[in-house]
């Protein structure tokens, strides 16, 4: 090992570092958004580097000493824990208890995921997102023709809504879920792409998996603040390390280059 390896190592773990910062800010600036999944970073260790005995003056009898590398994120991943439901009273709000998700369209028509329920009604009654994205419901009533009443959503997303004495189905919310969770690809506004070739289920097939829907809650963030502020501390003082390291090894180059000068 020679020093361009050390600096290279120290570089690694800052780079990689920061983007665990990076990550956990994200989660804490989200504690408050409805629906939002805390985000995880895992890490790995790079090849191990071999030192030899022209590198480290140690007794034959002595085994080798291997460096690792430096270290590398194996990626980020969501973590889709269920969070707590707070309870607004708005008819319009909804959450779901259990795993599924809601779909909705983009300017663009494709389907994306969310657990945000907070929804409203739009001008022609249809169910949109506050960002004005229509939800997918399965209409059998048009919009339009709605009577002007309030709705009323059974945990089965079953839509009705009162018109004199006769109760009116008027569509119902699907709920839907990958196979894999972790082929949802985050897209920002609580929104989840789904990665082509991903089978998705409906809450027709299995309901019971799929969770109740309950109108008027909301789900709070699964975002365990306390974890984070940990997570963050810790990461800060590996950073720091690692910056040190760093620093070290510049000043060890100065006094070979002082060396080396005279």
């Amino acid at each position: 090992m020679n020093m361009n390896s050390l600096l290279s190592i120290s570089k690694t773990g800052l780079t990689q570092l920061q983007k665990a910062l990076d990550t956990t800010a994200s989660n804490i600036a989200n504690v408050n958004t409805t629906g939002y999944k805390a985000k995880d970073m895992s890490f790995r260790e790079l090849l191990n580097n071999p030192t030899s005995q022209n590198e480290v003056n140690r007794p034959a009898n002595t085994q080798n000493i291997d460096f690792n590398a430096g270290l590398q994120t194996n990626g980020q991943t969501v973590n889709f824990v269920q969070g707590s439901l707070n309870n607004t009273g708005i008819l319009t709000d909804l959450a779901i208890a259990g795993e599924g998700f809601f779909a909705v369209r983009d300017a663009n028509g494709n389907q994306l995921l969310t657990r945000d329920g907070s929804f409203r009604l739009d001008a022609q009654h249809r169910l949109v997102t506050q960002k004005g994205l229509p939800v997918e419901v399965n209409y059998t009533v048009n919009p339009a023709q709605w009577p002007n009443t309030t709705i009323a959503v059974s945990q089965q997303g079953i839509i009705t809504a009162k018109q004199g004495d006769q109760t009116i189905e008027l569509g119902r919310i699907p709920l839907f879920l990958p196979t894999n969770t972790n082929r949802l690809v985050p897209q920002g506004e609580n929104l989840y792409q789904i990665e082509p070739g991903t089978q998705l289920w409906n809450n027709q097939q299995n309901p019971e998996r799929f969770g109740a829907i309950q109108q008027g809650f909301l789900e709070n963030a699964a975002v365990n603040l306390a974890q984070e502020m940990t997570d963050m501390i810790v990461t800060q003082r590996a950073f720091s390390l690692n910056a040190k390291a760093l620093q070290t090894t510049d000043d060890m180059f100065n006094v070979i280059n002082h060396f080396t000068d005279k």
